[in-house]
Order: C-alpha cells, then sequence, then structure tokens
C-alpha cells in the first residue's frame, strides 16, 4: 500500500476534484448571497420600523395639537384654572413630541423644513392664544374668544394641519417602498439559501454516485483500489452517519467508524456478512422484521428510505432509533454491482419529538380545559388559537374565530380603534402599556351584546414576529364562588405560573409551600425561600389577621372564603387585594391544602376614587355654566326691558307730535319714517332676546305678498342718512315691471338695508354703491355692489359665518358683533332664497347677489305707515301704572286726546289705592314697579269684588314665553310688550265691554 505507484497521479480523479471545487463555490457563492440578502433585509426592516415610529409621533402631534386648541379655548370660555393646567400641560407634550419627531428627521432635510414650517405655524396659533389670553385678563373674554377662533387662527391650524399630513403621507410613501424591498430581499434570501443548498445537495450525491463507480472500476487495479479505498475509508469516516457498501448479493463489504459504533460489529467482523445479520431492524410498536432498504435498492436500482418508527437492534442487544436510506451502486455498464446504506441515530431526537408532543398534548389539554378564555393573535391582531371556554364566553366557534382580526370579534366598536393605534404603537415603539397588566374592560358577544371582562396580554418568548396571548374572565357573576381546584403538580405548575394574579399554596395548617412568579412579582418578593413555612396570616398587618384565619377556616367549611384588605409588600408598597381562598382536595375529597388567589386591585380602587373626584368636579363645573347661562338670560332680558322703556316714550311722543301737527305732508313723511325706524329698532331688540335663533333659522317671519321695489325704498330710507354723512351716492337701478315676492316685508327689508349698511360701512367716502333689481321668469335678483375693502379668497368661505367681520384690523375697525350677514342668510333661508358674494380681491370691492322666488300675484302688502291718531271711539275709564313718569304721561295724553279718561300711578302701591278710589274699566299695568310689582298688584285687585271685572292689560318691557304665563296666572287679560302698538291698544280699549 505504500508504493510509489500509489503516488502515480490518478487522470480519472481529474472529475471529482472539479466537482468539488464546483460544490464548494456555489456554497461560498450561496453564502455570500445569502448574507447579502440578510443585511439588506434587516436594513429595510430598520428603516422601516424608523418610518412607523416617525408616523406615530406625527399623529401624536396632531392629537397634541388638538388638545393645546381645545384647553386654551375652553380657559378662555370658562377662566377654569384645570383647563390651565391642561394647556400647560399640552404644550409641553407638543415641545417633547416637537423634538422627538426633529431627532428622527435629523437626516432628511426636506422633511424637517416642513416640520419647522409647521413649529413656526404653531407659534402663530400660540401668539394669537397669547393675544387672548392678554385680553381675557381685562374681562373681555368674547373678544378673546374671537381672537383665539379668528380667520387666521383657523388658516394656521388648517395650514398646520396640511403640513404635518404632507410630512405623514411622504413617510407613508417611503414606509411602502421599505417594505416591499424587505420583501424582496428576504425573498432573495430564501430562493438563494434553497438553491444552493439543493445544488449542494445533488453534487454530493453525484460525487459519492461517481466515488462508487470508480471503486468499482479500481476492483482491476490493486495499487489504484486501495488508494481508493483509504480515500473512501478516510471520507466515511468524516460523516457524522453510519455508512454501509455491501455488494451485488447484499453482503457487507465495509462500515465507517459510526455504522461500528450503531450496529456493535467491526469491519473486520462484517466483511462479507449478510447485511440482515449486521444491520437487524425491527418496527417500534409491533417488533416485526423491516425490509432492509439496501436489500430493496439492489432489487429495484432506486434510492429507498425507511419508514418511520424503525429500531437498530446492535450486536449486543442495544437498540438505537435510526432513520436511514439506501442507493444502489452502478457499474460503467450501468449494471447494480452493490448499494449503499445511509444511517443515522434519531434517538435523541425521538426524545425530543415525544417530549414536544407530550408537552403540546399537556399543552392543548390545559388550553381546552381552562376555564379562562384564552386567545391567541399574531402581531398583525389576527386570531391563531380560540380555546373552548372563548367559544363558549364570546359565542364564536373555534373555526370562525381563527384568521378573524380580534379587534372585529370581541372588541365593542367604540374601542376597536385604540386597540389598533395600541398595536400599532407597541410595534413601532416596543412599548405596550397593558402588557402583562390586569385591566377590566368591555367585550362583545356575537349577539352583539357587551360584557365586562378582566383581561391580561402577555408576549410569548419566540423569535421573529411576535405573539400574544390574552387571558379573559367574564366578571358579570363575579361574586360566585371560586371553582374548587385540584391538586396535580404537572397541572398547577403550569397554571400558577401562567396566572397574572398571585397565587399561594399554603397547607393545611395554612402555612406558605409555593407562590407562583407572578405573585412574587406582585409582593416584591426577592426570593421565597426566606418566606416558605411561614403562616400566611402572618405576611397581614396584625389587625387584619383574624379576618385572614377566619377567610381560612370559611374555605375549609363551606367551600370558599373571600376577604378584601391592604397589605404592605416585602418592601414596604401598600396595596390592595381581593383574596380568594379555595381549599385542595384529593380524589377522597380529603382537604390536602389551600390555593389563595390574591387579585391587586390597587390601580383599581385609585381609578374609582379619582372618577369620584372627576365627577364632583364635573357636577360643580356644571353648576358654574348653569349659572353663567342663567346669569346671561337675566342680562339679556333686562337690557330688552331698560331698552323698551325709551322706545315707549318716543312711541308715545311720534303720536303726539301726529295729534298736533295737522295733516301736513312733509310732516307726516318724517313721522311715518319715524315710525317705521322704531318697529324695525323692536324687531331688532326681539332678535337680541334670542340670538341662537341666527344660527338655528328660527326667526318667526309674518309672511304676505309683498312688493319688492317699496321694500328696497324703505331700505333705503334707512341707511341714506349714514352715506349721506360719508358723501356717498347711492345708484338705483329698477325694473319696469312688478316684483311680487312672498315674505315678511320687514325682514326683507332688514336684508336690503344691512347689506346696503354692509357696503357703505367698507367703503371709502364719496365712493358710490349701487343697487339694482331685475326679474326673470323664476326670480327676482337684487346686487349690492360697492368700491370697498373687497374681499380676499380665503374670507369668501367664511363671510357670511356668525361673527365674522370683513375686516378686522386695528386701523379700520367698524362697528358691529359680524352677525349681520349671517342674519341675511338666514333671513333669505326663510324666504327660500339664497345670498352669493363675488370679490376680485382685496381693494376691489365687493358684489352681493339676492335671489328670491317669484310670486305670481298681484297684489302685495304695503309696509306699514304711521296710522292715524285723531279718531275718537268710546270713552273708558283707564288707568295707567308705570314707574317711568315719561311713559306714563305721554301715553295718558294720547289717550286722553282719544276721549278716555285717565288717570296715572308710579309704584304698586299707589296703584293698588289709585284703583281703590278711581274705579276704572282697564288698567294698564307695568310689571317691574317699585314697593309691590305688577304681579302682587294684580292679585290685590282681584281680591277686592270691584276688581273682578277690571280689564287689566300687563304693559311691560318683559316678553318672554314665561313671563306671559306667569302675568295670566296673576290675573291679567292681555300682555302687551312695550313700546305698544297704539292701534292695536286702540282696537283693545274699544273692544272692551263696559
Amino acid at each position: 500500500m505504500s508504493s510509489t505507484v500509489d503516488h502515480i497521479p490518478d487522470p480519472s480523479k481529474t472529475p471529482l476534484f472539479i466537482g468539488i471545487a464546483v460544490t464548494l463555490f456555489i456554497l461560498v457563492g450561496g453564502a455570500f448571497m445569502g448574507y447579502r440578502s440578510v443585511q439588506r433585509t434587516i436594513s429595510h426592516e430598520q428603516q422601516e420600523a424608523h418610518t412607523d415610529s416617525l408616523i406615530y409621533g406625527l399623529q401624536a402631534l396632531q392629537s397634541t395639537m388638538l388638545d393645546v386648541v381645545t384647553s386654551q379655548r375652553a380657559y378662555l370660555l370658562t377662566n377654569a384654572p384645570e383647563f390651565e393646567v391642561a394647556y400647560t400641560s399640552a404644550m409641553g407634550t407638543w415641545r417633547e413630541q416637537m423634538q422627538q419627531v426633529s431627532g428622527l428627521l435629523k437626516d432628511d432635510s426636506a422633511q424637517r423644513q416642513r416640520l419647522e414650517q409647521a413649529n413656526g405655524r404653531m407659534g402663530s396659533i400660540l401668539g394669537s392664544f397669547a393675544e387672548a389670553r392678554s385680553v381675557a385678563r381685562t374681562g373681555a373674554k368674547q373678544e378673546a374668544s374671537l381672537i383665539a377662533s379668528s380667520l387666521t387662527s383657523k388658516r394656521s391650524m388648517d395650514r398646520l394641519r396640511a403640513d404635518l399630513a404632507e410630512i405623514e403621507s411622504v413617510e407613508r410613501e417611503r414606509m411602502v417602498a421599505h417594505a416591499a424591498n424587505s420583501a424582496h430581499w428576504f425573498k432573495t434570501m430564501v430562493y438563494t439559501i434553497g438553491t444552493t443548498a439543493a445544488l449542494g445537495v445533488l453534487i454530493t450525491l453525484v460525487l459519492l454516485s461517481f466515488s462508487m463507480r470508480q471503486a468499482e472500476q479500481e476492483k482491476q487495479h490493486a495499487r489504484s483500489i486501495a488508494a481508493q479505498r483509504e480515500s473512501l475509508r478516510i471520507t466515511l469516516a468524516s460523516i457524522g452517519d453510519g455508512v454501509i457498501t455491501t455488494d451485488a448479493s447484499g453482503r457487507v463489504r465495509s462500515l465507517n467508524a459510526v455504522a461500528e459504533g450503531l450496529t456493535g460489529w467491526t469491519t473486520e467482523e462484517a466483511v462479507d456478512q449478510p447485511l440482515n445479520v449486521v444491520f437487524h431492524i425491527v418496527r417500534e410498536g409491533s417488533r416485526e422484521e423491516v425490509d432492509n432498504p439496501a436489500m430493496r435498492a439492489l432489487r429495484e436500482g432506486r434510492v429507498v428510505g425507511l419508514a418511520n418508527h424503525t429500531i437498530l437492534i446492535a450486536r449486543d442487544g442495544k437498540e438505537h432509533h435510526i432513520d436511514d436510506s439506501a442507493a444502489p451502486i452502478r457499474s460503467e455498464d450501468g449494471s447494480v454491482s452493490g448499494c449503499v446504506l445511509i444511517f443515522r441515530d434519531i434517538g435523541e431526537q425521538r426524545s425530543s419529538t415525544r417530549a414536544l408532543e407530550l408537552s403540546e398534548a399537556r399543552k392543548t389539554a390545559m388550553f381546552e380545559s381552562a376555564l379562562d378564555c384564552v386567545i391567541t393573535m399574531d402581531h398583525l391582531g389576527t386570531i391563531v388559537e380560540f380555546n373552548a371556554a372563548a367559544e363558549r364566553t364570546f359565542g364564536h366557534s373555534r373555526e370562525a374565530a381563527v384568521g378573524s382580526e380580534l379587534a372585529d370579534l370581541i372588541v365593542p366598536p367604540q374601542y376597536r380603534e385604540a386597540h389598533r393605534k395600541g398595536m400599532a404603537r407597541y410595534l413601532s415603539t416596543g412599548h405596550g402599556p397593558v402588557l402583562n397588566k390586569r385591566l377590566e374592560l368591555s367585550a362583545m358577544r356575537a349577539d352583539g351584546t357587551e360584557f365586562p371582562c378582566e383581561l391580561t396580554v402577555t408576549r410569548v418568548p419566540m423569535d421573529g414576529a411576535p405573539l400574544f396571548t390574552a387571558y379573559l374572565r367574564d366578571i358579570s357573576e363575579r361574586r360566585r364562588a371560586e371553582e374548587t381546584l385540584r391538586l396535580s403538580e404537572a397541572f398547577n405548575r403550569v397554571v400558577i405560573e401562567s396566572s397574572p394574579d398571585c397565587l399561594q399554596v399554603l397547607d393545611t395548617e395554612g402555612h406558605l409551600i409555593r407562590m407562583n412568579a407572578n405573585g412574587l412579582k406582585q409582593m416584591e418578593m426577592d426570593d421565597f425561600e426566606q418566606f416558605k413555612g411561614k403562616a400566611w396570616c402572618d405576611l397581614w398587618p396584625q389587625i387584619d389577621r383574624q379576618t385572614v384565619l377566619d377567610a381560612v377556616e370559611s374555605a375549609r367549611q363551606s367551600g370558599i372564603g373571600r376577604f378584601l384588605r391592604a397589605c404592605p409588600t416585602a418592601k414596604g408598597t401598600t396595596k390592595w387585594w381581593d383574596v380568594s381562598v379555595a381549599p385542595i382536595r384529593d380524589v377522597s375529597q380529603t382537604i390536602t391544602g389551600f390555593v389563595s388567589v390574591s387579585r391587586d386591585i390597587t390601580e383599581q380602587r385609585l381609578i374609582e376614587e379619582e372618577t369620584r373626584a372627576n365627577e364632583q368636579r364635573l357636577r360643580q363645573l356644571a353648576a358654574q355654566l348653569s349659572q353663567t347661562d342663567r346669569r346671561k338670560n337675566e342680562f339679556l332680558a333686562m337690557l330688552a326691558h331698560e331698552l323698551r322703556n325709551p322706545l315707549a316714550s318716543i312711541r308715545n311722543a311720534i303720536e303726539l307730535i301726529d295729534m298736533n301737527a295737522g295733516r301736513e305732508e312733509e310732516h307726516r313723511a318724517v313721522l311715518g319714517m319715524m315710525q317705521r325706524q322704531v318697529g324695525q329698532m323692536v324687531r331688532l331688540v326681539d332678535d337680541l332676546l334670542d340670538v341662537s335663533r341666527v344660527s338655528t333659522g328660527k326667526i318667526g317671519l309674518r309672511m304676505e305678498p309683498v312688493e319688492m321695489a317699496e321694500v328696497m325704498q324703505h331700505a333705503i330710507e334707512a341707511v341714506r342718512p349714514g352715506m349721506h354723512a360719508l358723501g356717498q351716492e347711492l345708484a338705483l337701478e329698477l325694473p319696469g315691471t312688478p316684483m311680487p315676492v312672498h315674505g315678511d316685508p320687514a325682514r326683507l327689508a332688514q336684508v336690503i338695508s344691512n347689506l346696503l349698511n354692509n357696503a357703505s360701512k367698507f367703503s371709502p367716502a364719496h365712493s358710490p354703491v349701487r343697487l339694482k333689481a331685475s326679474v326673470t321668469n323664476s326670480e327676482v335678483v337684487i346686487t349690492i355692489q360697492d368700491q370697498g375693502i373687497g374681499l380676499s379668497p380665503d374670507q369668501l368661505p367664511y363671510i357670511f359665518d356668525l361673527f365674522v367681520q370683513a375686516d378686522t384690523s386695528l386701523e379700520r375697525s367698524t362697528s358691529g358683533l359680524g352677525i349681520g350677514l349671517t342674519l341675511v342668510k338666514s333671513l333669505l333661508h326663510a324666504h327660500n332664497g339664497s345670498i352669493t358674494v363675488e370679490s376680485e380681491g382685496l381693494g376691489h370691492g365687493s358684489t352681493f347677489t339676492v335671489r328670491l322666488p317669484l310670486h305670481r300675484t298681484q297684489q302685495v302688502a304695503r309696509l306699514p305707515n304711521i296710522p292715524s291718531t285723531t279718531g275718537r271711539g268710546h270713552s273708558r275709564k283707564v288707568l295707567i301704572v308705570d314707574d317711568n313718569r315719561d311713559a306714563a304721561s305721554s301715553l295718558s295724553l294720547i289717550l286722553e286726546l282719544a276721549g278716555h279718561t285717565v288717570r296715572t300711578a308710579f309704584d304698586g302701591l299707589e296703584a293698588v289705592v289709585a284703583a281703590g278710589t278711581f274705579r276704572p274699566e282697564i288698567i294698564l299695568l307695568d310689571i317691574g314697579l317699585p314697593n309691590l310689582n305688577g304681579y302682587e298688584v294684580a292679585k290685590r285687585i282681584r281680591q277686592q269684588d270691584w276688581g273682578r271685572n277690571v280689564h287689566l292689560i300687563a304693559l311691560t318691557g318683559w316678553g318672554q314665553e314665561e313671563d306671559r304665563l306667569r302675568s295670566k296666572e296673576a290675573g291679567f287679560n292681555k300682555h302687551m310688550v312695550k313700546p305698544v302698538d297704539l292701534n292695536e291698544l286702540r282696537r283693545m280699549l274699544a273692544g272692551v265691554e263696559a
């Protein structure tokens, strides 16, 4: 074997060397490509995680922005300190989040520029809020609210949202690209590794076949055969599997070291032995002889593998679980000249598999027999496990549940978005605030009903995408006694360690013998050994130890013991515990110990206490708001009352002038105009009492046919003095045909006058204002055009909103609260009409266009003129009672000129005395009187025999519906609101029976 011939190169080995070189090249190349794909995959996954964190930060910024704006506006409206604290906290959160997002964008200049622009807009909004706060400190809350809700703040808010949305849109596009690249490189890695492995196995088999053919050829060349056998021996010795070769008849030719160790035969002893003697195999269960795969390979001329569960019986009787395969060895002419048998000992693998199967069986038994719902879901929220308890509790079958999204299946609709955001936050940041915590939440059954449940979510420790297991418990019948636990070491170990509660196992005397890991954590115990064997009651405060002992005794007697107490942990932290104690019984029902389940309810109690405190604060805030609203209504009613008194004097003075002025047409025209303006003021005061009608469209209308030409003339009369003072010209263009519409003439006049006033206010002096009307087949079209300050494009969509003015600068401030155009739009909408506005921009004037449906009639109403007061009717005895002496005296003169006998009184007590002596037929009685109010005066008069038939008329500035009901209850026949319509008063006096 050591001859020099052994060292002569054999050209037949060249293909073998080439094959080995090719194999090494493929393996190295495949390894390099796989490594490169892994690196690219990890890189793109990291970029995807970075982008996801950035998107979450942007969404948090938008949420915090709303918190800042909401808390600041709430503070401006209520001046409540808790909203100031909320605003300060939100601002701190905004800055922290802005810094975090800016750090995430440190390598992206374009995105950082957008973020800095958004931060600048936020600074602009905060500047508006700072100005509003300064104004609010002076007491001008309304002005502060207007500043905070101005168009500038709205535009800044809209643009800030747009900036953040643009940044988020860019990042979402990047996330899609990263995910696609990551998936591409992951697939490349899988394909590379799989292809490389397949090629390596194929080439190995080819080389093995080539070597076997070479061995057959070298039988004719002794020295070459010896060299090849040595090479084969070395190769086989280096293989970790057992290898046996045979000749064509199935007799052993060689064994490698592994085969010798497994079979118990040496190569020298095994050579020429039949294969089934050396390689004795049987089935694992039945112990039947197994058809040797090598013999089958020889017979069939193909690769043959063993069936599962095959045992190799060694020469010494030792048994090995094996897995093997056999391949035929062919000569140059293609005939089968032998076979090679490769096998390995899979005993350890078999044991692991059995242990895994047993573990899976235990897990399945526990999973399906668990009384609590156990649901496992993947990182996308998709259910992958759904146990029997979950089927019973939620009403969904396992087949229907697995593959469904958890949020859609058991989470109520109102909480689904929060659940999904929490999952996304954990996947992007790794922070899960609900993990390993016990929570009480609402869950939903298949029939849509909701019920309270206790929930604990844990992450399954494993590589790759995370899995989560949720333990849920229906606590609707929480007072129901705990079911008896059975003491089974294998089962209890899993149950105890996986329970979210503190579980403690006690012996029959109440001494601690075991505690689960969660219990040690919750009790803050570093090592249980120092507490093992101690009396359980000694862990509790001295004052509660008897309660603990009573609970154990109750469990012994009745099967359950329960109490609720506070107990310090090993490190001194005081926690509240809801504790249940149950006996542990053996098969003979003898008590062998106790198990206590202690649930940490500290957080729950804190939440309950905080909830009660919040409810108290909300009740106080509601009371304050109610008081503020009541005072507002009182103020508006008082304002209307104070306005009506001088208006009453004005109307009475007009009536006196008319009576004394004769019938001069010039005086009457002036008086008519004054009468109409007083009527208009009365209507505006009524609007003041219920501002909400402007926004809800509940303004009362007196609808009738009306001619728009006359309406426009009355509106022009109202605005002409103001325009004349500014030197402004009004160009009027009317069609030659009638313009009949169906509406309230006074309200339509108010629409036109408001628009003309608006054009005059926002136009320079000596500039023209054009009022044009035209008639189409279906509508009347009126346009008011000015050459004033005009409107910018961003003002046009909001010009008809409540409290919005076209120009709010200090240099050009105008009177009004910004309700004029809103009222115009509401009134036109109530008339089935519309209004639009056009402007070419600031400094180019505005054009308002009003459209009203045409009314097909020739009979139209006229606006009221000043009624004649010279006529006299039936004389009445009238007592006028009013603390406003001007109003009482002027009305007295009017009624005396009309032929009535009149007396006056100026307070409540004086009115009762005057009525008793004068015995009037009619009493015009004010309500708000000194000494005695009008209601009490009416009651005292009705108590007199002579007062039962007196006609009582309430003449007051209080005009709310509750005021009318109260006057009726006090005995009044009529309720009239100042300033009184004199024609209506005359008709009433004439209609009262003597």
